[in-house]
């Protein structure tokens, strides 16, 4: 089973297990935040194409940058 907990989680300290969940928080916060700009993106695009009677494809959309997926 996949876990977000390694081997030597048990031997972090308490202050190690917090930066740890921290850090996490963080990473989360920020993948939120991206979808949601990138979601408004997207739906103020189709509301464009959509009263010009266009038709709005998804995929046509520039893919996420190099940096974002590293």
């Amino acid at each position: 089973m996949r876990t977000t907990e390694s081997r030597i989680a048990g031997a972090l300290s308490v202050w190690g297990r917090l930066r740890r969940d921290v850090v996490f928080l963080i990473s989360l916060a920020k993948m939120i935040v991206y979808y949601w700009i990138v979601g408004g993106r997207i739906r103020k695009a189709y509301r464009r194409c959509q009263a010009r009677g266009e038709i709005y494809w998804v995929d046509e959309e520039p893919a996420e940058t190099e940096r974002r997926l590293r």
